[in-house]
């Protein structure tokens, strides 16, 4: 009895999970070039103890120097656990004062180890502190305010910082801060809506906005992803930044002198031919129509940049099944990947297949020749430091 209740669930899940996903299809420009054959492996595995009573789960994070890996705690809203991926050892812990800092650090960038950035929404603010975790700066509320003179459409909406996602990180550079923006109500005029600002943290002011949602959001309205499938990726490349997003082949790049835009270009799998068309905003706001869509549909990673190798990574996530080969509904915890490969032209050059889990979901921090990256299943993470597995590019 039990099977067949499965079996009719299956029929039923998958038949209107298909009417989502089959209406239209984006698919990637061109034909891919299976000649090229660089490509990127797992050539250390790290053996890092978390301290007694720890855990390593970590919401949002960085890698800094290539070496130091900071983690805002899953559990621990305001704490920032520290590791040196190097030498194989826990840190420290840095404690944030809950009373000055009321809500949970996300968006985490550290400029050197006396200088650490956090953000936080609902309001938006942004904070400097040491290496002592006491703040240094503080940017709130009304400072952060976006001005009619700032820009007409975005001063419309209330804005809130999308960093409280972890996987979209805010980037500072020199006296900025580029971070990704998310309108309430975009949908009503998103074609006039720019994603990502730069913030002057000296003079306290909106110096420029830049990219729009990707080609198909914007010249459409009424219709949507799943909210993490539609924040903007930022990334510090050679010479320019790159913006991406979770559901475009394409990237866009700028100058990183003078944020102009720069071009617009095709970064694609060979293994995933197109993505799904958005959704109509009904479907999106049903939590069942919106998981089935959301754990089936492949998606895109950040871009990376490695100047030991001059290259540029990009990591895709493959499509799955709603329901997995147990008639359960799909978690998504052995979703496959491929990491695509490019030179510092924006040609892809390679892109390396991983099996189902071994590259996990966001888990992936960028390094000079590769990428410290994380199993999506880990069984130890009260014993064994999850980010645990530095791939190195050929």
């Amino acid at each position: 009895m039990i099977k067949y209740i499965k079996i009719i669930l299956f029929v039923i899940l998958t038949s209107a999970c298909n009417n989502l996903l089959d209406n239209k299809r984006l698919y990637r420009p061109c034909d891919v070039d299976a000649s090229y054959n660089k490509n990127i492996s797992i050539t250390k595995t790290l053996n890092i103890n978390v301290p007694k009573g720890m855990y390593s789960g970590y919401h949002s994070f960085f890698l800094y120097k290539n070496r130091y890996f900071y983690g805002v705690h899953t559990n621990s809203p305001n704490v920032i656990d520290v590791y040196d991926i190097q030498n194989e050892t826990f840190l420290k812990r840095i404690e944030i004062d809950s009373s000055l800092v009321n809500d949970r650090v996300s968006g985490i960038y550290v400029s050197s180890s006396d200088s650490i950035f956090f953000c936080q929404i609902n309001p938006n603010r942004i904070y400097l502190i040491d290496s002592n975790g006491y703040i240094v700066n503080r940017w709130l509320q009304d400072d952060l305010m976006i001005k009619i003179a700032d820009d007409e459409y975005l001063s419309r909406y209330d804005i809130t910082f999308t960093t409280f996602l972890g996987q979209f990180r805010p980037l500072v550079l020199d006296n900025h801060i580029i971070i990704g923006l998310d309108p309430s109500g975009m949908y009503k005029v998103i074609s006039n809506i720019k994603r990502v600002g730069i913030y002057d943290m000296v003079h306290k002011k909106w110096n420029k906005f830049i990219s729009k949602a990707s080609d198909v959001e914007s010249n459409i309205s009424k219709l949507g992803y799943p909210y993490d499938l539609e924040q903007p990726y930022i990334a510090d490349g050679d010479k320019c930044i790159i913006v991406s997003y979770p559901m475009d082949h394409y990237i866009y790049v700028y100058s990183k002198s003078n944020y102009e835009f720069i071009s617009k270009v095709p970064c694609y799998s060979k293994y995933v031919s197109y993505l799904p068309y958005p959704l109509p905003l009904k479907q999106i706001n049903s939590c069942q129509k919106n998981w089935n869509f959301r754990v089936q549909v492949p998606f895109y990673g950040a871009v990376n940049y490695h100047p030991e190798k001059d290259m540029y990574t990009r990591i895709i996530y493959h499509p799955q099944s709603l329901i997995d080969d147990n008639g359960n509904v799909n978690s998504g915890m052995d979703r496959s990947a491929s990491i695509i490969i490019m030179n510092n032209q924006f040609e892809i050059i390679g892109e390396t297949l991983f099996d189902k889990g071994q590259l996990g979901v966001y888990s992936y921090l960028p390094m000079s020749d590769g990428l410290l990256t994380a199993p999506q299943i880990n069984n130890d993470y009260d014993s064994i430091f999850n980010y645990k597995n530095i791939m190195t590019l050929e």
